[in-house]
């Protein structure tokens, strides 16, 4: 068993092996082959089981004889030994090899020789079949190898050809759209993408239609249809695309249409180049030459072109300028030389070697002319440059000539103001002193040099102390030099009304009012600082003065208490001042010229009209003022008043004027204008209480609307017209509405030693002038007092000899000469007949009266006296026109002629005759009545 137990199961293993692979690899291909052959079918099968179990037979013994035997259970071992597992494979392998045999000897061979012949026929029927058809698909194959070829070498040429056509369509610089039969558009290129930034799909979506301008779609749709029925082949068009952003695109479009062999439109082609950048050069070229064309027509200098010849200008072009100048249209000045249009040969010779020069230095020359046209001297500045390109033979050149006339005129006028203006600068009462932007002083005027005491050739370039001395407010701190007046400016800041007392080294000092300003450039940049002061050192010292003229000017305020009182007494003031004016006047008339005594007599006139002038404030406060009407000028009686303001008010204050030029016309009395003034001031002063503040008086002429004056504090707001404004504005303490409710009452004061009186006369004379008065204040802001005074043209003006003329003619006729006071029926009496006339005279209204009725048809007029007493002169005038109505009444009075005017408008006086008057007010009366 030694050997044999390790040899048997390694030989059964082979043959295990084997049978396996016959039956893997080999027994199933030969059952595939087999299965067309019913008996090698059969026999396959047996041997197929024989296999099996002759495999079966190899397992067993294998296992039964190997050392496997001994590991396997008991049961596996009695199992093995049984006879049947010995004698079963047996058993099969024998019956197995019995039927083959069978088979073989009964039925297979001779089939197989039968199959073998009948194969053997079928294949030399199907050889010859298989040669026929090989033959006819030889032939085929080579014709459909000759159709391929064809087809291939036409598909390829087709395939180039779409190439090319997509190169060409996908990168041409153009853009492309392909549109069908009816003109819907099917495809694009990029660079109709790219032109109007849509996406192919949505250029194919939107159609002709969506992505032309409205106003060109007509046009192009009209176009396309007459390509489509065959009245052209192609158009071309200029035309407006929309664009996705809504931007215009301009296009020039090229549009083709491709037809079939029947000639109907098969596709149409357009090509599209963006002309936009070219309309727009165009647009602007045209533009420009609209412009130039424009600029040349209208142009205020005078242009044109030239020809030069041998010794002739020759004008081809000019503009209306031009024409004008020479007194001629443009048409026929073109192709005149100048010698046609009056040139004298001296100017023309020297225009030809300047014409000459431009030419041979290619260049513009610039030069001044100057000829006498009709009666005076014109200046021309004119620039010649040739043109290059120029049609024609000859050379030609542009020419532009300014009149310089007027700029001579005022650069002269402008240096002779810079000469006025620095003398100015240096005789100005205030110093003024310049720096520029450096802090370096660059002009001192001799003001400044006299307030400081600094001698002529002795000043440094900077702001030193020891020159200008040390500053201090009025506190006594000293003022740092980089927060004094010029380093303020030269940082771009205002610095106004500051007082500073400067303390030279030897201890004296001086006080000044320092304003100091930036100068900027046009762009705004700080290139200059101008510092003005004005000394008031003395107006220091002066302070004791001025509380003392307040005082007085307090005193006098209490005389405006007597203004119910001086109504009447001013009436029988002035009859007074009549027979004194009266006779000192008819007594002059009758001296001689140089007499001693007319010195006298002016002298006395002159305090009788002082004495008026007493007379007329004393009206004033009665509210019933204006007594010498005249015309005024509001900016003159403030300019005379200037000085005697600056001294009036408290030198904590600066007083500013802001005077509007020019300003109208006021009928006024000047010296009650004057008051105003002095008690608004005065009033603005008080409000500020010794702080620094500023005062401002401004004038401006306006037009004012009845509700404009809402406001208004005189009891009846004036009518619609012109008025001349005059404000007072202060930055004192303003009022509280209480205060502001009671300013104008007599007696009403908030000042400790005020009397209230000067509210009170301002309020009267602005009524008595037939204006308004305005006040608005806010607490801790300050207060503005507006008074409206009504405008007036300005006065015109009689020649001297008419004037004397008048002073020399005499009248005929008889006159009433009505007045309750002797004086001034003698004084009037003896006028009247100086100049020719009769007078008859009546003391009081009942014998005016009576006077009349008796000798009615002998007056040509009569002179009437409004105060009187008993029948007053308002019934006198009543009773005089009951009996005779034609005859003129001339109204005399102290009273004004507003008051009259308002009393007596519906009756129709002639004249007025305000008292006191002088005998050429008479005189000049009496001829506008008489003639």
């Amino acid at each position: 068993m030694g050997l044999f137990q390790y040899l048997t199961p390694a030989v059964y293993g082979m043959l295990v092996v084997v049978w396996g692979y016959i039956l893997v690899f080999y027994l199933r291909r030969l059952i595939d082959r087999s299965r067309q052959h019913n008996l090698l079918y059969k026999l396959f099968f047996i041997l197929g089981i024989a296999a099996l179990s002759t495999l079966f037979e190899s397992v067993f013994f294998g296992l039964r004889y190997s050392a496997v035997m001994e590991l396997l259970p008991t049961y596996i071992h009695e199992t093995l030994e049984r006879p049947e597992l010995v004698i079963l494979p047996k058993g099969f392998n024998l019956l197995a090899g019995l039927l083959i045999i069978w088979i073989l000897l009964r039925r297979w061979l001779p089939q197989e020789e039968r199959d073998r012949r009948e194969a053997l026929e079928r294949a030399r029927s199907l050889e010859s079949q298989v040669q026929e058809r090989t033959a006819e698909l030889e032939a085929s194959n080579r014709q459909l190898s000759e159709e391929l070829d064809e087809r291939t070498r036409l598909t390829n040429a087709l395939r180039e050809s779409d190439a090319r056509f997509r190169a060409v369509f996908e990168h041409a610089g153009l853009g492309v759209v392909i549109v069908d039969s009816s003109f819907k558009i099917v495809d694009c290129n990029d660079a109709l993408i790219r032109m109007l930034g849509y996406s192919r799909d949505e250029i194919v979506a939107l159609g002709i239609e969506g992505i032309t301008h409205p106003d060109d779609l007509d046009a192009d749709l009209a176009l396309a249809e007459s390509l489509r029925h065959g009245s052209h082949d192609s158009y071309q068009m200029d035309k407006r695309y929309v664009r996705t952003d809504g931007a215009i695109v301009w296009g020039s479009l090229t549009g083709t249409i491709v037809r079939d062999e029947t000639g109907r439109p098969a596709f149409g082609i357009g090509m599209v180049e963006d002309i936009t950048e070219r309309r727009r050069a165009e647009d602007a070229v045209r533009e420009s030459e609209n412009l130039l064309r424009t600029f040349f027509n209208s142009s205020p200098f005078r242009m044109g072109v030239v020809e030069i010849e041998d010794h002739e200008v020759r004008f081809v072009n000019v503009n209306q300028a031009f024409a004008e100048a020479v007194g001629r249209d443009v048409t026929s000045v073109a192709g005149c030389t100048a010698s046609e249009l009056g040139f004298d040969r001296d100017e023309i010779d020297s225009w030809l070697t300047k014409y000459r020069r431009s030419i041979n230095e290619n260049r513009s020359v610039r030069f001044e002319s100057r000829r006498f046209i009709s009666d005076h001297w014109e200046t021309v500045l004119a620039t010649i440059a040739p043109i290059d390109g120029a049609s024609g033979t000859l050379p030609r050149l542009l020419f532009v000539v300014e009149d310089i006339t007027q700029r001579k005129v005022a650069e002269d006028e402008l240096a002779k103001q810079r000469g006025l203006m620095e003398t100015i600068m240096q005789q100005a009462a205030d110093a003024i002193v310049v720096c520029d932007s450096n802090g370096k002083i660059v002009f001192v005027n001799a003001a400044a040099r006299r307030i400081a005491r600094i001698p002529d050739g002795q000043l440094d370039s900077e702001l030193s102390p020891s020159v200008w001395g040390i500053a201090y407010d009025t506190a006594g701190n000293e003022i740092p030099l980089e927060a004094w007046s010029i380093p303020t400016a030269l940082r771009g800041e205002e610095y106004r009304g500051q007082e500073a007392r400067m303390v030279r080294s030897d201890g004296s000092y001086y006080d000044i009012l320092v304003s100091s300003a930036p100068v900027r450039s046009a762009d705004g940049d700080v290139i200059a600082a101008v510092a003005t002061f004005t000394d008031i050192t003395e107006h220091n010292r002066a302070d004791e003065e001025r509380r003392k003229l307040e005082g007085q000017m307090q005193h006098a305020q209490k005389l405006e208490s007597l203004g119910v009182l001086a109504g009447g007494i001013a009436h029988d003031f002035n009859n007074l001042l009549v027979g004194i004016l009266g006779n000192a006047d008819l007594a002059i008339s009758e001296l001689p010229p140089r007499s001693p005594a007319v010195s006298y007599l002016q002298d006395v006139m002159k305090a009788a009209q002082r004495a008026s002038d007493l007379s007329r404030q004393m009206l004033a406060y009665s509210g019933k003022g204006k007594f010498i009407v005249e015309l005024v000028n509001v900016n003159e009686i403030i300019r005379e008043m200037a000085h005697l303001l600056e001294v009036s008010i408290s030198k904590s204050a600066v007083l500013r004027f802001n005077l509007s030029e020019p300003l109208p016309f006021v009928e006024a009395d000047a010296t009650q204008l004057r008051q105003i003034v002095m008690n608004l001031i005065t009033n603005a002063s008080d409000a500020l209480e010794d702080n620094v503040g500023t005062i401002a008086i401004s004038t401006a002429g306006v037009h004012c609307s009845q509700e404009d004056f809402a406001g208004s504090l005189t009891g009846e707001a004036p009518g619609a017209g012109d008025y001349v404004v005059l404000e007072v504005t202060d930055t004192g303490t303003g009022m509280e509405p209480e205060t502001l409710a009671r300013i104008f009452e007599p007696f009403f004061t908030t000042k400790f030693t005020g009397r209230g009186l000067g509210l009170a006369a301002v309020l009267g004379i602005v009524r008595s002038h037939g204006g308004t008065i305005e006040v608005s204040s806010t607490p801790g802001q300050g207060t503005v007092f507006s008074v409206f005074l009504p405008a007036t043209q300005a006065p015109s003006t009689a020649s001297g000899a008419q004037d004397h003329d008048a002073q020399n003619c005499t009248f005929e006729g008889t006159v009433l000469l009505v007045d309750d006071e002797d004086a001034v029926r003698s004084v009037m009496a003896r006028m009247l007949e100086q100049q020719g006339l009769a007078v008859v005279t009546a003391s009081n209204g009942e014998q005016a009266v009576e006077r009349f009725r008796e000798r009615r048809g002998e007056f040509a007029c009569v002179l009437l006296d409004l105060t009187m007493p008993g029948m007053d002169g308002e019934a006198t005038f009543d009773a005089l026109q009951a009996i005779r109505d034609d005859v003129p009444i001339v109204l005399t009075s102290g009273y004004s002629e507003q008051e009259l005017t308002e009393r007596f408008s519906a009756r129709g006086f002639a004249g007025f005759l305000q008292k006191p008057f002088r005998r050429e007010d008479l005189r000049n009366i009496v001829q506008a009545i008489l003639g």
